[in-house]
């Protein structure tokens, strides 16, 4: 992509700072949302009395909601501090900064590692104004998603520096960003491996040695990586102990091996789908209650050719493997191999592994006509963005398009029902009970909130 103007750093910065903030205003004037706001904060006792001693040493030795992430309590109990429970507006609002902070952090991270203003801005868009994204923004109780990415982006913006002038204090800087991270959400545990492609392209310095007998940087490239690998691994086992305590992860017993492996691998290609055609989202995707042997058999054989692919061009567009084991490797986590919940997939999980793929299309752009397209590109998911943030306006506006999407959804309609239920809408949300009864059977959940509501009603 070469013109004869050159944006400065500043311009590129101040547009994306702008245009991010002009597509999320309407979060601004968001509701709490049955789906988890109400539990993590609006009803939390931890949480809605704000910050004090006794709530913080919660934050950091409970588990709740199958969930241990002391940062994101501590944030929440800020806001409310700072805005209380009846302006959700300003919850959403310190969501809507960290992703602006998060963009403009990516942004400088890729300008710092190749000096390419230009492809670093485009990433950097794609990654401020996909639609995919607006769940971890627009979305109050994924503050986790958005803060755990603020401090991971700045542990990979220190660890530029510290490759750049490597000392102790650059490196411990490095770790405790990295840990902060963890302790905001887990997500990130992955950094020291999207490090390690960081060191193959483009920082390259797999391929230069060490003079004077001293470690060859290929060594110790991965000796340097020890400890964020311990303490990764030590948080992912508190985690998993977590979840597993409150009952979230899915035994062997009740979802084999192999059928594991068959979700991992529609799962990969559906988020390639959706991040390229990022239409018909919703905030929860149902596990198909069939598995067609065709679409598993093609989406193993797609990742198979990509990886492939990537791997024999790897030498003269290093960025395509880098960008597709960014991609693929920050999902494993969340991909389905540990299955955690009951949904398919998730839009916020491709918040930051999305990346390597914007990367990977950024850097393979050549020519005018191809900035071109790139533009349109970003100005066309803008659009798409704006649009999908207003579906999370509240609770029956989020569901009712959910339900556009997936009629027969289980938890559309349970929410629903929710949602009609505090605006005292008793019929509505009895209709909405029993079809959910009705998707799901085996579930306790529509019956106990049926009894709920005939109780309240005084028709017992």
């Amino acid at each position: 992509m070469k013109f004869t103007s050159h944006p400065s750093r500043l311009t590129l910065y101040a547009a994306l700072a702008i245009v991010t903030i002009a597509v999320y205003v309407p979060a601004f004037h968001h509701q709490f949302i049955s789906l988890d706001d109400l539990t993590y904060i609006v009803t939390n006792e931890h949480v809605n009395t704000g910050l004090g001693a006794e709530n913080i040493r919660w934050a950091f030795t409970s588990v709740y909601s199958s969930n241990w992430h002391p940062l994101t309590w501590i944030s929440h109990m800020i806001d409310v501090e700072l805005f209380g429970l009846d302006h959700p507006g300003g919850h959403h609002g310190v969501n809507v900064v960290l992703h602006v902070i998060n963009t403009l952090l990516l942004f400088s991270i890729l300008l710092s590692l190749t000096s390419d203003r230009r492809r670093s801005a485009l990433v950097a868009a794609l990654f401020a104004l996909h639609p995919m994204h607006v769940e971890s923004v627009a979305w109050i109780s994924e503050r986790k998603d958005v803060l755990c990415t603020l401090f991971g982006f700045a542990a990979m913006r220190a660890y530029v520096g510290y490759v750049k002038k490597p000392d102790l204090q650059r490196y411990v800087l490095v770790f405790v960003l990295f840990a902060l991270s963890l302790l905001s959400k887990a997500m990130f545990v992955t950094l020291p491996c999207v490090l390690l492609l960081l060191d193959v392209w483009p920082l390259r310095r797999l391929s230069k040695t060490g003079p004077g007998g001293r470690l060859s940087t290929s060594k110790r490239v991965f000796l340097e990586k020890l400890p964020l690998f311990a303490l990764a691994f030590a948080i992912s086992i508190a985690t998993l102990k977590a979840q597993t305590h409150g009952g979230a992860v899915v035994s062997i017993e009740r979802q084999s091996i192999p059928m594991r492996v068959a979700h991992t691998s529609l799962s990969y290609t559906t988020y390639l789908q959706r991040l390229a055609v990022p239409t018909g989202l919703t905030a929860f995707y149902d596990k198909p209650a069939r598995l067609n042997t065709l679409a598993v058999s093609v989406s193993i054989a797609v990742l198979i050719f990509t990886t492939a692919l990537a791997w024999w061009w790897r030498r003269r567009y290093p960025w395509l493997l880098v960008g597709w084991l960014w991609f693929g490797g920050m999902l494993v986590p969340v991909i389905g191999l540990v299955t955690i919940g009951g949904h398919f997939i998730a839009d916020r999980y491709t918040y930051v592994p999305a990346v390597g793929l914007f990367i990977a299309l950024a850097w393979s752009l050549r020519g005018r006509t191809a900035a071109v397209f790139a533009i349109v590109i970003v100005i066309g998911l803008g659009a798409l963005t704006f649009r999908q943030v207003g579906h999370w306006r509240d609770t029956l506006t989020l569901f009712t398009h959910a339900l556009k999407v997936a009629p027969d959804s289980y938890r559309a309609n349970l929410n629903m029902a929710i949602g009609h239920f505090h605006k005292k809408q008793y019929d509505l949300c009895e209709r909405y009970l029993l079809r959910a009864a009705d998707l799901n059977p085996r579930s306790a959940r529509p019956w106990k909130a049926l009894g709920t509501l005939y109780e309240l009603q005084g028709d017992l």
